[in-house]
């Protein structure tokens, strides 16, 4: 692929900057030892001199030996020399070689170096293109999120308007209950007054009765022992004029001296005392204090039913007051929280209901209209993100 043939390259690129550097370095060397090569043919010649003289000067070998070892050294040294400046030749003859293979190979260096430009230029306007796309991307990115938001808050207002109807719609179902809630309201405020006035009578009668069952018990209590007293007293008269009736021979009485005419006469009034009640007097009162204490005790029974029933009377009433309250309040609430007046009479809130409905269907339709142009502005949006983004991944795939 292209990737491959542009890494290759500049593997090629760097393995022939490094020899061509080795091959100048070599080439530098081989300048030295070519000035070296220069001295060379007189150190030669120097040494057939030398030989020559070693063979003229045989006999003198040992009164020149001092001479001989140090031409010796020097023969030495030249052919240590020697040994190095051909050293030096091979290493020129291969760098010599080197700058061959690189001078053959430069033609072929050039082309894929111009090759390689050629790519690299290619490779930039591609890398550009794709720069280009990407914030071209970036902002229809930006403009389909901001188009998103617009939706979001498009269904927002939509909802809001929708839900703003529904509870005018609901409202305005409940508008007679709360109306029938508000007058039922007022009839219990002024049951409930009438039914405190009844218990305040009520309780203010009970003192005044059970006072006057109070002084009736003991009443009651001093006839019944009068009455007591009196029986029993009638009951020895008794027994006396009955022992007196036996002593009875003439019209005379015994106890009293008063004369009545003839026994049978006195005997009549015997009886006649013996049949009298003493205490019929205060029978009859007691008779009369019964009937007005038990009339007192019924009706201060009456009395304390009837407050019995008139609280629970009150109480079923607060408990109705509490519960039409909350539904008021609940009601009231709504309405406030719709904008409306909940403290006005039932035909202003009927036509602040309809008013408020008409401009809630009117804020439904232009939401609907603003969800649609939101929605279609979106996928013009998304669809352009969608075309970079496919755009972009095709350039990548062609770079590499």
């Amino acid at each position: 692929s292209g990737a491959a043939d542009a890494t290759a390259v500049r593997g090629w690129r760097a393995t022939l900057e490094a020899r061509i550097a080795e091959s100048e370095g070599r080439i530098a060397l081989l300048s030295e030892l070519a000035k070296e090569i220069v001295r060379l043919p007189p150190l030669i010649q120097e040494g057939k001199d030398l030989r020559a003289q070693l063979e003229v000067g045989d006999a003198r070998r040992t009164a020149a030996e001092q001479a001989k070892t140090s031409v010796q050294q020097q023969l030495d040294a030249v052919r240590k020399r020697i040994a190095e400046i051909a050293t030096h030749i091979r290493q020129v003859q291969s760098a010599l070689d080197n700058l061959k293979w690189v001078r053959d190979q430069r033609p072929g260096y050039a082309s894929t170096i111009n090759a390689l430009n050629i790519q690299t230029e290619r490779l930039n306007r591609a890398t550009e293109a794709i720069t280009a796309d990407r914030n071209r991307s970036v902002t229809a990115s930006t403009d389909l999120q901001q188009k998103s938001n617009q939706l979001a808050m498009s269904v927002e207002r939509q909802a809001a308007a929708r839900k703003r109807s529904a509870d005018l719609d609901a409202l305005h179902a409940t508008l007679g209950p709360w109306k029938a809630s508000m007058d039922r309201l007022a009839e219990i405020r002024q049951q409930e007054a009438a039914l405190n006035k009844t218990l305040l009578e009520l309780g203010a009668a009970e003192p005044t009765l059970q006072a006057q069952l109070d002084t009736g018990n003991p009443q009651q209590t001093a006839f019944e022992r009068v009455i007591a007293d009196a029986d029993r007293s009638q009951s020895e008269l008794r027994q006396l004029l009955s022992q007196l009736q036996k002593h009875v021979t003439d019209g005379n009485c015994p106890l009293c001296g008063f004369d009545h005419g003839s026994q049978d006469e006195l005997v009549r009034h015997i009886q006649e005392q013996m049949t009298l009640d003493s205490a019929g007097t205060a029978r009859t009162e007691l008779a009369g204090l019964r009937q007005r204490i038990q009339e007192i005790t019924r009706q201060l029974a009456g009395n304390r039913e009837a407050q019995k029933s008139v609280q629970a009377q009150l109480s079923q009433l607060a408990n109705d007051r509490i519960a039409r309250d909350r539904q008021i309040n609940t009601w009231a609430n709504t309405a406030d929280g719709l904008g409306l007046n909940a403290s006005a009479g039932l035909t202003e809130l009927t036509r602040q209901i309809s008013a408020n409905a008409t401009e809630a269907r009117t804020e439904i339709e232009d939401s609907n209209a603003a969800v649609k142009a939101a929605a279609n502005a979106a996928d013009a949006a998304k669809a352009a993100v969608d075309a970079l983004t496919k755009s972009i991944s095709q350039q990548e795939s062609a770079k590499t």
